[in-house]
């Protein structure tokens, strides 16, 4: 269903026939009152913003998952089935670079941090 006008309580329709319908309240809460887009263009690129946000957020939370079961057999002492979570941990963050999530400065340095607490395990 195409926005028509602005963000007023009636043209949010669009937000409940998206996959993101549960951050409903949180779209609302960001944009209702502290942003009212004038032109239509405005309008998409909030719609288009909010969504790469939450997309976003989602990977990040993905790529912490992936880190902190890295973390977990590092600490166990499981230094072979480490090494290769490594490679799993390496090419997720190269892939989020790729996306745009973190910068190439993150990553590279993510990665230098974990290689190097995989060599100082035993």
């Amino acid at each position: 269903m195409p926005v028509q006008g602005n963000f007023g309580s009636n043209s949010l329709d669009w937000m409940i026939d998206t996959p993101l319908a549960g951050c409903k309240m949180m779209l609302l809460r960001k944009y209702r009152w502290n942003y009212m887009p004038n032109t239509k263009s405005a309008e998409r690129r909030v719609r288009n913003s909010s969504r790469k946000q939450l997309q976003n957020r989602s990977r990040k939370s993905s790529l912490k998952t992936i880190e902190r079961k890295y973390l977990e057999l590092i600490n166990t002492g499981k230094k072979a089935e480490a090494t290769k979570e490594l490679s799993e941990v390496s090419s997720s963050l190269d892939k989020a670079v790729k996306t745009g999530v973190i910068s190439r400065g993150n990553a590279d340095r993510k990665k230098s941090r974990l290689a190097i607490r995989l060599n100082k395990t035993k």
